[in-house]
């Protein structure tokens, strides 16, 4: 592959479109996902998956400080003995980079392992610094726990 068909490459995946959140019709549904989001930022997930971050300045004005839907904040955590043995480049064992759950829907796979299919199992790995969270996700009734998964498959 030339030089050129790496730039034409490059340019086309710097201008796709992000991927939006699903859009439910049922009224029932839409409400289900808004207390899933709640849940999500009051049990603490909202502190490290930050929902939106900003792009930097680029000479591009359509993608100069732009919002995108992360649902991450690209920094590394404690997550915890359960994870000592995933260790990314810079990290000690157990720490990892905060997962992005923007499109999660989109995937088969979850975690830094891709272990995990189910987020409440993805939920329950969740210890170090995350254990606070994960505890308090246990102790939601099982509605707003339903609520809470939910809304992650809308993401």
């Amino acid at each position: 592959m030339g030089p050129e068909t790496i730039d034409l490459i490059e340019e086309y995946i710097l201008y796709l479109a992000p991927l939006r959140r699903s859009d439910p019709t049922d009224e029932q549904d839409r409400m289900l996902i808004q207390h899933g989001e709640q849940a999500f930022h009051e049990i603490g997930c909202a502190d490290c998956h930050v929902p939106t971050l900003y792009t930097g300045p680029h000479e591009v004005a359509a993608l100069s400080r732009k919002p995108v839907p992360l649902y991450s904040d690209l920094l590394l955590h404690d997550m915890g003995p359960e994870l000592a043995d995933v260790c990314g480049p810079t990290a000690k064992p157990g720490e990892l980079r905060t997962e992005m759950l923007w499109g999660m829907r989109q995937r088969d796979r979850l975690m830094h392992h891709g272990e995990v299919e189910d987020p409440r199992d993805a939920i329950m790995l969740h210890g170090g610094e995350s254990a606070l969270s994960r505890a308090k996700f246990v102790q939601l009734d099982l509605a707003a726990q339903l609520a809470l998964l939910r809304f992650l498959w809308n993401l």
